[in-house]
């Protein structure tokens, strides 16, 4: 069974479409499960199809742009009957409408996008061409901050069926850099993986032009053929989108916050929905993605590069167990990315662990970790490099280091330190670099600090014992409460 899969704020929608005659299948009501969001981004994905009237004509609309007519537009609907296309020439044609369709009266009709409110025209394919299949996805940024996208597209190609059958039609303007990733297998069937990235600021509002246009199956598809698709031929569409950056590219900024898009790391790699699933994708290394919350029976051992994308849902510390994550003893450089999870360790000593590891980069993306340490980063780990962006992270200490030549940069976070003990000698702080990690340098850019005493034993924004270099840019410390004008060190 095919799962359904929702990631950071939402998830894709299957387009199923029928073939050779009416079938079952399943759709997706759900308005939010077509989108990854990282940070304080929100967009839309929106899908679209011409209408046919009752002759197969498509219906001329009010909306006008580029000196062209559109043809009216309705959402994308499952379903539809699909057969390989017939070339009405015996060739691909190009819709050469004109006259009432273009302004200037010559050459041939290119769609507009403004019934969506979308700049552009593109160019489809001709009415002489049957069995094509309209499927326009746009991005609409819905929320307050400029936004970086791209789009995963994957479109079923079953084993056997050689994949010069399948023809799409795309947008090929400048501000999208497409990328054919090849193969992968999802849920058991093979699919053909590519990816439009938008290479420009998609702005508060703004909707983009359209990445997929069409698709069809090519005339000299046999039965066989289709035969092997069953009873749909399945097009799944995901989009990601971060907020923008001025240093960075967008292929940059979203690989960081994703991670690259390949044939074992896409939106559909490896998703989990309980602690055993979570513990043998992890052994295999690659994306894992959660599709729902996750109680732990043992703590997450992770050997290896990989990338946790929990689509909002919780990772919560086993019962006996003393972390939630443990990184530990790798020979070789481990490269970890958390991004949009829960990692619930309030009853265990460690929200995520890091120990003698032989070069460690750590990057935790819009995501809350609550321990009584909640990143911990041990000794004997080489060089650890962190970035740690749109995060909280809650505990007797958020965040410590005993790891010499630690670099760690805080970007937009939360980092909340909480003392529960009523003594004299279980004083801490929010922030604490140990002795032995001299050589290191933390940095945070517009970050809130937050110390709270429950009983009598202090608790600091800061406790430097190794000398480190401590930065802090346009930040807020709260002790007890109260905005202070500075870190109140230990």
């Amino acid at each position: 069974m095919k799962k359904k899969i929702m990631i950071g704020v939402s998830y894709a929608a299957v387009a199923a479409l029928a073939i050779g005659g009416t079938v079952a299948y399943l759709t997706d009501t759900d308005d939010d499960v077509n989108v990854f969001t990282m940070g304080n981004v929100q967009i839309e994905q929106l899908e679209y199809e011409r209408v046919v009237d009752e002759n197969g004509k498509w219906v001329t609309s009010e909306y006008t742009g580029y000196g062209y007519t559109a043809d009216l537009m309705q959402e994308f609907t499952q379903g539809k009957q699909l057969l390989p296309t017939v070339y009405g020439d015996g060739t691909t044609k190009w819709d050469e409408r004109n006259g009432s369709q273009a302004a200037s009266g010559q050459g041939s009709h290119q769609q507009p996008w403004s019934q969506i409110g979308a700049p552009g025209s593109n160019q489809l394919f001709d009415r002489s061409m049957s069995n094509v299949q309209d499927k326009f996805v746009f991005v609409k940024n819905t929320g307050k901050t400029d936004a970086f996208y791209r789009t995963v597209i994957a479109i079923e190609c079953p084993e056997g069926v050689d994949s010069s059958l399948i023809h799409t039609n795309i947008n090929g303007n400048t501000r999208f850099n497409w990328a054919n990733i090849g193969t992968t297998t999802i849920d058991g069937v093979q699919y053909l993986i590519e990816v439009a990235t938008y290479n420009q600021v998609l702005t508060p509002g703004e909707v983009s032009r359209p990445s997929l246009l069409q698709l069809f199956i090519d005339p000299k598809a046999t039965s066989e053929d289709l035969e092997k698709f069953g009873d749909t031929w399945e097009v799944l569409v995901a989009s990601q989108a971060v907020q923008a950056d001025d240093n960075l590219t967008s292929a940059e900024m979203l690989d960081e916050a994703f991670g690259e898009i390949t044939e074992t790391a896409h939106p559909w790699a490896n998703t989990v929905s309980d602690s055993a699933e979570l513990k043998e994708a992890l052994a295999a290394g690659g994306t894992v993605i959660l599709d729902a919350d996750v109680a732990l029976d043992e703590v997450i051992e992770v050997n290896g590069d990989v990338q946790i994308v929990g689509n909002g849902n919780t990772i919560t510390a086993p019962a006996d167990g003393t972390r939630v994550i443990n990184v530990q003893d790798n020979d070789e450089p481990v490269s970890i990315l958390i991004s949009d999870a829960k990692l619930n360790g309030a009853d265990v000593e460690r929200g995520i662990s890091f120990y003698g590891n032989a070069g460690l980069t750590v990057d935790i993306v819009a995501s809350e970790i609550e321990s009584k340490y909640g990143v911990n980063v041990a000794s004997e780990n080489v060089d650890p490099v962190l970035h740690i962006t749109d995060s909280t992270l809650t505990g007797y200490c958020a965040f410590q280091t005993w790891s010499a030549n630690t670099v760690a940069t805080f970007d937009n976070c939360v980092l909340n330190g909480v003392n529960d003990y009523d003594d004299d000698y279980n004083n801490f702080a929010t922030i604490v670099v140990n002795e032995p990690a001299t050589g290191s340098t933390l940095t945070f850019n517009n970050c809130t600090i937050t110390a709270t005493e429950n009983a009598t034993s202090e608790e600091r924004h800061v406790s430097n014992r190794a000398a480190a270099t401590i930065e802090f840019n346009n930040c807020t410390f709260i002790d007890n409460g109260e905005e202070v004008e500075a870190a109140i060190v230990k």
